[in-house]
């Protein structure tokens, strides 16, 4: 005869499995509104909240491409990276979000290519980006 267990069982929280993805709205729509960002900064119509949105979007491509991809697309991160930092100084000068068009290509570049590595990441991949993202990026 077996001896009684002393541990309790303690059920795991209940979540969503990570091999669900985003339906296709949502998916698009994490696309579209960095995209419609970037209009707004070269509009000069943009706001925070839009600064936020491309960096934001740029930080998780950026992660996507170190832990996935090859050194050509970490490239294209980081200068996206460093062009949307140059747009967020320019502000604290003028107060006023705008970019040259050498900071629009890049950024529009680092956007495209997080969009791609998005469709050909597994689930897990990027998953494990935007989680490194939320917990990395305020500190």
């Amino acid at each position: 005869m077996k001896a009684a267990r002393n541990k309790k069982h303690k059920p795991k929280p209940l979540q969503v499995p990570v091999i669900i993805r985003f339906d296709h709205e949502h998916e698009r729509m994490q696309k579209i509104a960095p995209h419609q960002s970037l209009d707004n900064v070269v509009n000069k119509t943009a706001s925070v909240e839009d600064w936020h949105t491309i960096t934001q979007r740029l930080n998780i491509g950026a992660t996507m491409a170190k832990n996935v991809f090859k050194q050509d697309a970490i490239d294209i991160m980081l200068k996206s990276l460093e062009s949307i930092i140059g747009v967020r100084d320019r502000f604290n000068r003028i107060e006023k979000y705008g970019c040259t068009d050498e900071e629009f290509k890049s950024i529009g570049d680092g956007l495209n290519l997080t969009d791609e590595m998005q469709k050909i990441c597994t689930r897990r991949q990027f998953d494990a980006a935007v989680k490194f993202v939320y917990e990395n990026a305020a500190s």
